[in-house]
C-alpha cells in the first residue's frame, strides 16, 4: 500500500518500499510475484510524483522488470501508446494527455533498460515513433517524443541508431522552422 500513495508525507514511506521492492526485484524467481503491481504502479497517473531517490529505485525495479522478458511485454507497453481511448466522449486534447502520459512511462522503460537491451525492438520502436509523427504537432506529445528519443540516445549505441538520424533530423529541423516562424511573427507584431 505504501507505493500507491504519492503524497509527500508519505515520502519516506514510499522510498523505503520502493527500495525494499527494488532489493526483491534482483531475484528473477521472484519476478511473479511482483510483477503484475508494479505493471499497475507504472501506468499509475502519480508514477512520476515522487522524489529522486524512490524514482532511482523505480528505474532499476523497471530494469529488472524488463530483463530477460518476452517480446510481447515490451511490445504490449508500445501498443498501449497506440491505443489510446477516442471517441465521443474524449476529446482530442485528453487524447494527446493520456499519449504523452504513455510516451513518457514508455521513455522511462527505454531508460530503466541497460545499453542495447532495446536493440531487439528496434524495428517496433521506430514504427512505433513513425505512427507518433502523423499525428498532429501538439507540443505537449512533440515533447515526450523528443524524451523518447533522448532515452534512445542514452541506451541504445550509436552504430544502432543510424535508422533513427533522418527521422530525427527532419523532425527537429521541423521544430526549429516553426521556432523561427513564431519568432518572426512575434517580432513583426512588436513593430
Amino acid at each position: 500500500p505504501y507505493v500507491r500513495i504519492h503524497a509527500l508525507s508519505n515520502a519516506p514511506c514510499y522510498r523505503s518500499a520502493s527500495t525494499l521492492l527494488m532489493n526483491i526485484s534482483q531475484y528473477s524467481y521472484t519476478k511473479k510475484t511482483w510483477k503484475k503491481e508494479v505493471f499497475e504502479q507504472l501506468f499509475d497517473i502519480g508514477f512520476f510524483q515522487v522524489d529522486l531517490l524512490a524514482l532511482n529505485s523505480w528505474k532499476i525495479i523497471i530494469g529488472n522488470m524488463i530483463k530477460d522478458e518476452k517480446p510481447t511485454s515490451f511490445r504490449d507497453v508500445m501498443n498501449r501508446i497506440n491505443a489510446v481511448q477516442t471517441g465521443l466522449l474524449v476529446s482530442k486534447e485528453q487524447e494527446y494527455e493520456q499519449r504523452s502520459v504513455l510516451i513518457k512511462r514508455f521513455a522511462f522503460i527505454i531508460y530503466a533498460t541497460e545499453k542495447d537491451q532495446c536493440n531487439r525492438y528496434l524495428p517496433d520502436i521506430l514504427e512505433c515513433i513513425a505512427d507518433l509523427l502523423k499525428l498532429p504537432q501538439v507540443p505537449i506529445v512533440y515533447t515526450q517524443i523528443f524524451l523518447l528519443f533522448r532515452a534512445l540516445l542514452i541506451r541504445i549505441s550509436n552504430k544502432n541508431l543510424i535508422s533513427f538520424w533522418p527521422i530525427l533530423m527532419a523532425e527537429l529541423i521541423q521544430i526549429l522552422l516553426q521556432l523561427e516562424q513564431d519568432l518572426l511573427f512575434d517580432i513583426e507584431g512588436d513593430i
